[in-house]
């Protein structure tokens, strides 16, 4: 388990900007979409599905919407593709999951990600781009 909690985490969101800054458009959206909703929904860990079918993707504002019958996470990922196609620069994208159990989750409760999702996946994120605002 991790020895990392919420208020760690967000402070490290926090130092995300400086390396999407500079960076265009259709890269943020690349990793958005290939890196952050991917990675977020098939980390995920599944017991009825509804986790991965609860992940949301919104601009500029939370979307704490809770999609009871979201089952796997198909729907998920073509709400956040549907989404994410539109991303403007300026824009400031919300990965959300609303469901009262994904902080546990994310923290070590399922054997299935012992690591979390949103941790892994942002260390991801940060490494996709600074190699590519390096080039």
């Amino acid at each position: 388990m991790s020895t990392m909690n919420i208020k760690d985490f967000q402070r490290q969101v926090g130092k995300f900007v400086p390396h999407v800054k500079g960076i265009s458009e259709d890269t943020v959206r690349k990793g958005a979409l290939g890196i952050g909703l991917k990675g977020l929904i098939f980390k995920t860990p599944v017991d009825e599905g509804v986790a991965r079918g609860n992940w949301n993707v919104e601009f500029d504002k939370k979307d704490t919407s809770v999609k009871e019958n979201a089952k796997g996470g198909a729907r998920s990922a073509s709400r956040g593709v549907n989404k994410l196609e539109r991303f403007k620069l300026g824009q400031t994208i919300y990965f959300t999951n609303a469901l009262p159990y994904i902080i546990p989750l994310e923290f070590g409760w399922s054997t299935q990600a012992p690591n979390g999702m949103l941790r892994l996946t942002y260390q991801e994120l940060i490494n996709y781009f600074r190699k590519t605002g390096k080039k």
